[in-house]
Order: structure tokens, then sequence, then C-alpha cells
């Protein structure tokens, strides 16, 4: 019969790091202006967990599908020019009365 043998287990003294300040190196990533990525590469910082720090400090904005427009007062002239009404929810209603702008909303919804 063969034995096997098993060797003690080493242990090995680890050091612990100070914790990161996260918020020290989101602002020098910014005023470096480089990429997160980058930065991270630069810093050697593990890109997931700053990744992770920056976006709880910059959450990502909501892509909006509106498109911005200049309201301007009409006059009862003004309302018999209109190129068309778009009627709105809750009673609103768009009153077109550029060409470009009906271009540019048509091009949205269509």
């Amino acid at each position: 019969m063969s034995s096997t043998s098993t060797s003690p287990l080493k242990l090995t003294q680890t050091t612990i790091e100070d914790p990161i300040d996260w918020d020290h190196h989101i602002a020098q990533c910014k005023k470096r202006g480089l990429t997160c990525k980058a930065y991270c590469r630069q810093q050697n910082i593990h890109y997931e967990s700053f990744l992770y720090r920056y976006k709880s400090v910059y959450p990502a904005k909501p892509k909006s599908k509106l498109i911005p427009i200049t309201v301007k007062p009409t006059t009862s002239l003004e309302h018999n020019k209109a190129l068309c009404h778009i009627e709105l929810r809750k009673g609103h209603r768009l009153v077109v009365h550029e060409a470009g702008i009906l271009n540019v909303i048509l091009n949205k919804l269509l």
C-alpha cells in the first residue's frame, strides 16, 4: 500500500491596503479628461469597481424621445395661418406654422 502524504498548509501574511478614495479618483479622472478605462489603467485600479462607483456619483441620464421646440405666443391672425394642428392628450393642441418644424416632427413620428 502506498501512503499519500499531505503537506501542511502554509499561511502567508497578506497586507491590507488602505481603502480606495473613490471620490478622489473620480474627480481626478474628470479633471484629467481621460476615459474611465484609460484612467483606471494608468492608476492600476480595477475598471469595473471604478465604473460602479462612478455611476453611483454620475447616474446615466435617461434618453428622451422629445425634441426641443420654441413656443411663441400666438395672435388670432397667426392661428389662421397654421400648417397643421396636432391634437394631444388632455386637450392640448400643437399648432405648427413652419414647414421645417412640421418636417422635423413628422420625421420623428414616422
